[in-house]
């Protein structure tokens, strides 16, 4: 505890006084070049050291957005990993102050998603055209995994017990690893369908939800696997034509939440059998949502919302010096998050 202590102490110190000069830097960037400013890519990044009461944004100027932020490490303070457009992935030891590019990257897919593999420093990268990358050394160097399908992936996510994964995606494919992301199969894939699978979470070993929508009806769904994934069908939700779920998290085995299109807001009580919806009096697309026990935070176009009653009551945060929508939230610790996107 005292060694987790101290690092959390530096990383705070490193990160208060790289944002102090943030606004300073990005600006001398934009006045060398203030012709040629829609070349230059820059993604949204965003920390917040009070549960998201209050931001401080910058721009890293290494892909045009970032889709998926998280860490392998035990101590996340001295691991951090975002990835995003055309397969570029970053990795900061010191608490988002300094990045390094993986130099692997060129010639990759978009990357729209990561997990942790349930064992340390092992995680998983899941992105478009079937690509799927592994890590053993915290993201250090990532091995190609040949796919069970080319779809492209949308989500990834594993049970830390069984080492059980799932990922997510176009034309209704869904594909599981049984050892960590080794390995994968493909458990039913529908092409042509228009079906998308958005997103995937487990609320327990054997519950996890699949947020999804059909093209062919524009209507939003959720599927439900009681037994680990070995079976799947619809959860009840009420009507959500026209609408798109993006983002799902659970709090525990019984709670969770999902967010999509239009400020859309559902929560379960019973693990994912019936979903009702909340209201946060938005109408921004929302694209990601984390549940624990501190608060539930969504992000969306320009947008954080924060519940602190179990997604009952939402206070909402307009983001104006965002570049658009934000896509990923990752809780660092009590009260530490960072958002990425456009």
């Amino acid at each position: 505890m005292k060694i987790l202590h101290l690092s959390s102490v530096i990383f705070l110190i490193t990160l208060s006084l790289f944002l102090t000069g943030c606004e300073e830097i990005v600006k001398e960037k934009e006045e060398e070049d203030p012709g040629n400013t829609d070349t230059l890519k820059s993604s949204t990044w965003m920390f917040s050291d009070n549960s998201g009461a209050s931001w401080y944004v910058y721009s890293l100027e290494y892909m045009d957005f970032i889709k998926a932020i998280s860490s392998f490490n035990p101590d996340p303070y001295s691991s951090i990993i975002a990835a995003g457009e055309k397969g570029v992935i970053i990795k900061s030891e010191d608490g988002g102050g300094t990045w390094t590019v993986d130099s692997t990257s060129a010639g990759r897919e978009t990357i729209n998603s990561m997990s942790s593999a349930g064992v340390d420093l092992n995680g998983v990268a899941v992105g478009n055209k079937g690509t799927i990358l592994r890590t053993q050394d915290d993201g250090s160097t990532w091995t190609v995994i040949t796919p069970p399908a080319s779809e492209d992936f949308l989500s990834v996510t594993f049970d830390a017990f069984s080492g059980i994964g799932f990922a997510t995606g176009g034309n209704g494919t869904l594909i599981s690893s049984p050892d960590r992301g080794y390995s994968w199969n493909l458990i039913f894939s529908n092409p042509g369908s228009g079906i998308v699978y958005r997103n995937i979470a487990f609320a327990t070993s054997l519950y996890a939800s699949i947020i999804g929508d059909s093209g062919t009806v524009n209507r939003a769904f959720v599927l439900l696997t009681v037994d680990g994934g070995q079976t799947w069908g619809p959860a009840f939700v009420p009507p959500l034509d026209n609408v798109k779920l993006y983002g799902i998290s659970f709090l525990d085995s019984l709670n969770g939440m999902a967010v999509g299109t239009g400020g859309t807001i559902l929560k379960t009580t019973d693990g994912g059998w019936t979903w009702s919806q909340r209201y946060a009096f938005v109408t921004d697309n929302l694209f990601t949502v984390v549940y624990n026990s501190e608060v539930c935070m969504a992000a969306g176009n320009k947008t954080v919302i924060r519940s602190f009653d179990l997604g009952e009551t939402w206070n909402t945060s307009r983001i104006d010096s965002a570049n658009a929508n934000l896509y990923s939230i990752f809780r660092l610790d009590a009260g530490n998050y960072f958002i990425g996107g456009d």
